[in-house]
């Protein structure tokens, strides 16, 4: 549990670490999706390769796997909405507005989990065990290589603290 807890929580930075991501490449004012489009295209590929994905397998799976992708994504824009707690003053606040904040975050990551569970038995029905296990291994591989790929392409400016 606590460890799913985590992995949410890893899940939320790394799709704030994509809305910076996307807002690099979009011109003042508007929002580019064409960075996430490549992003998703670059994500398919790994997942078939990691998957290796028999064509009927893919037929059955990608349809099960957009669908909870579009649900993860409804459920972390919900987290964000409110209010960002990146962006918060938090000593500022009362001891008790902190608890509800903190307790709604966490009410919020188990909403998200909550789909994951319900994928999960999707993923069964579609994929081997194996190949549902891969699934979860080649979504993490994938985070790390995002955030590796942000970070490397992220130029260094004067002033600014090293990356490590």
């Amino acid at each position: 549990m606590k460890r799913s807890i985590l992995n949410a929580i890893a899940g939320l930075l790394l799709i704030s670490f994509f809305f910076t991501y996307q807002q690099t490449f979009a011109q003042p004012g508007e929002k580019s999706d064409k960075p996430r489009e490549v992003i998703q295209a670059h994500k398919i590929a790994f997942i078939t390769d990691r998957l290796d994905l028999t064509p009927d397998e893919a037929q059955r799976f990608w349809p099960v796997y957009n669908e909870y992708q579009d649900k993860r994504e409804m459920v972390q824009k919900e987290m964000f909405k409110d209010f960002d707690i990146r962006d918060m003053d938090i000593d500022a606040l009362t001891d008790e507005q902190a608890t509800e904040i903190a307790d709604n975050q966490i009410i919020k990551a188990q909403k998200l989990l909550d789909v994951q569970k319900e994928y999960h038995i999707h993923f069964k029905e579609v994929l081997s065990g194996k190949k549902v296990l891969k699934l979860y291994q080649a979504e993490k591989e994938f985070q790390h290589e995002l955030l590796r790929k942000i970070r490397d392409d992220r130029p260094y400016e004067p002033g600014q603290p090293k990356r490590w």
